[in-house]
């Protein structure tokens, strides 16, 4: 787009507002691009090619939402207590339905 023009204008007005520590829609575009790590899209202005840059942001999202969520289930409680729980005390319980069916089966 041509720097005379309207738009550009005024996102050049916000981007160095952004870029002076003010919070604005730049600030919530540039968020996630540093969080998925695209923060080279932000430093040069530019993408490139529109369907590679969407095909690789969706991949990184799906990608991070799994680490997200694996982090969120590693740090759980009631994971962990669920962990103690089944390594505990399931075994036992099978070995001890193992033992009764051969019992009675015999």
């Amino acid at each position: 787009m041509q720097l005379h023009r309207h738009p550009k204008q005024c996102y050049n007005m916000l981007k160095y507002l952004d870029d002076a520590g003010r919070n604005f829609w730049a600030t919530k575009t540039k968020t996630p691009l540093y969080k998925y790590g695209l923060i080279f899209i932000w430093i040069n202005q530019d993408f490139g090619d529109v369907n590679a840059f969407i095909r690789m942001l969706k991949h990184r999202v799906d990608n991070y939402s799994t680490l997200d969520r694996e982090a969120a289930i590693d740090t759980s409680s009631r994971c962990g207590y669920y962990f103690f729980f089944k390594s505990t005390y399931c075994c036992k319980i099978i070995d001890y339905i193992i033992v009764y069916m051969y019992i009675n089966y015999i």
